[in-house]
């Protein structure tokens, strides 16, 4: 970026490096004291004691670096210039030293050493903007009074904020970080602006910190808002506080992602957001609406499913899942609260078809009972439809766990009727199993030696067959006793066995039928 002011340029950074740049692998934390200490001095002078304090603490530093500018000021003044000079050359142009009543412009500036902010004071508005920081840059700690801007800025190396306090504006937008993004314990009191910032984590840079994106225990006590962002790295937002909405609407997620014990105490918008692997919002707490409409998790490509968990999570408003796709699996809600209009799409094309092989039944449990607790939910809504596509999607789970004893009878149900919900199946059943034995019973109608057809099949026999077929799938009617009596004494083995199979199979698939109609005629 030729556009880009080198930072030994910028008065800003000069006065915050004014005993020496950070320029070796480890920080040289006696040259930060020295150079946080003028730094506070200035950026506090025209405080009051009270403010001082309440920086001083929020800071994590001793209140006497805030204060003794007035005895500094000189010296400070004099090495100012003096390092202006060494590290611009004779002919540049001195700036002199910054207002602490200006804003304190960092902005298009590039940082090719390691940038050291630590516990510092940014008491006007601070502007970051499209910066490129090259190497780690170092905020914990730091308290901004004032709105603090790092839009379109370039992280290349890690970004550290933890325990940060940004009292005004976060102005995220657009901000890429190309290595790990620490906001452990940040507090946010204004809202924090990350809309379409970039979580890629692709630099091969050396860190302390494990390849995330991390808000653990972060507090927004005002709108959070991330719509459009792309955490392309492993993200945690665990135990963080929304005091206010969090928008993560359009947000993408690709790599595992937890919201873990994270507290919602307004409305929380995933409309759209997109999670490619593990997504966990486990006991998270849910005080607003909630809405995960038209969201994805887990892809098709995917070898291995991606678990989605809300186990113990607790939705005190409703919760929106309408048209959002579960790809690979089942959200799991063991031990969630749901809330009682929490709404699913009930169609084909959202819900995974093949959750996992029967070698490994867990994760076929899991689904069973999501499936149940979302059956559950939306049939206490008095969607019976709904209600239904969510039992069958339970019992396909069921069919496939346990031995095959255990699972012949959900095949059974399945295959015959659709789990109840098919009236077209078991009519189906019901011709095939009326008219399989009709050519046996014929042979059994046809007077031997009289066999005009095929050597042994009279065709006039054919009525009395059906007749018979029918009567013995409908035996609860009696017509068998009332037509059939004398042909019924003469049964062989064969006879017997065929009537007696469609009597008991005529019952079963009758009242698969019933199931059927009843599923399709309720009130709704």
């Amino acid at each position: 970026m030729a556009d880009l002011t080198p930072a030994n340029a910028n008065p800003w950074y000069v006065l915050a490096t004014l005993y020496g740049e950070q320029k070796g692998e480890e920080i040289d934390w006696e040259l930060d004291a020295r150079n946080r200490r003028v730094w506070n001095a200035w950026a506090c002078q025209n405080m009051s004691r009270a403010q001082r304090a309440a920086v001083a603490k929020c800071c994590d530093i001793d209140v006497a670096e805030t204060e003794g500018w007035d005895a500094i000021a000189d010296e400070v003044v004099r090495l100012h210039e003096k390092e202006m000079l060494a590290r611009n050359g004779g002919g540049f142009t001195l700036p002199g030293l910054p207002d602490p009543s200006d804003i304190i412009d960092c902005s298009i500036t590039h940082f090719p050493n390691k940038v050291v902010f630590e516990k510092r004071v940014f008491d006007p508005p601070a502007s970051f903007y499209s910066n490129k920081f090259s190497a780690p840059a170092y905020f914990n700690s730091t308290t901004f009074n004032a709105p603090a801007t790092f839009h379109s800025a370039t992280f290349n190396a890690p970004a550290d904020f933890t325990s940060a306090a940004f009292v005004a504006l976060a102005d995220f937008k657009s901000t890429g970080f190309g290595a790990t993004a620490t906001f452990h314990a940040t507090t946010f009191s204004a809202e924090a602006d990350f809309t379409s910032a970039t979580f890629s984590n692709t630099a091969t840079f050396s860190s302390l910190f494990s390849d995330t994106a991390t808000f653990s225990f972060a507090t927004f006590n005002a709108t959070a808002r991330f719509d459009w962002a792309k955490f392309k790295a492993v993200t945690t937002f665990h135990d963080a506080t929304f005091s206010a909405a969090a928008v993560f609407i359009g947000a993408t997620f690709n790599d595992r992602t937890s919201f873990s014990s994270a507290a919602f105490r307004d409305a929380a918008a995933f409309s759209s957001a997109k999670f490619s692997d593990i997504a966990h919002f486990d006991s998270a707490s849910f005080d607003g609406p909630v809405f995960f409409n038209k969201s994805e998790f887990g892809t098709a490509e995917r070898s291995n499913p991606a678990p989605v968990r809300f186990g113990g999570a607790q939705f005190a408003r409703p919760a929106s899942f309408r048209l959002a796709k579960f790809h690979q699996t089942f959200p799991e809600f063991s031990g969630a609260i749901l809330h009682a209009t929490t709404t699913f799409t009930a169609r084909d094309g959202h819900w995974p078809v093949q959750i996992d092989s029967p070698k490994n039944p867990n994760a076929l449990i899991a689904a069973r009972e999501s499936a149940a607790t979302i059956r559950h939910a939306v049939g206490k809504q008095g969607l019976p439809e709904d209600e239904h596509y969510f039992f069958r999607k339970e019992m396909g789970f069921a069919r496939r766990i346990g031995s095959i004893w255990q699972r012949l009878p959900y095949i059974g149900f399945g295959v015959l009727s659709n789990y109840g919900y098919s009236i077209a199946r078991p009519m189906g059943w019901l011709a095939g199993l009326f008219a399989a034995p009709v050519p046996y019973y014929t042979y059994f109608f046809t007077p031997k030696g009289g066999a005009t057809l095929w050597w042994f099949i009279d065709p006039a026999q054919i009525p009395g067959a059906f007749g018979l077929s029918f009567s013995s799938i409908f035996n609860f009617f009696g017509f068998q006793r009332s037509f059939f009596r004398d042909e019924i004494d003469q049964f062989d083995g064969v006879m017997a066995v065929l009537s007696g199979t469609q009597t008991v199979m005529g019952y079963i698939l009758l009242f698969f039928l019933a199931l059927g109609l009843r599923q399709r005629f309720r009130l709704r």
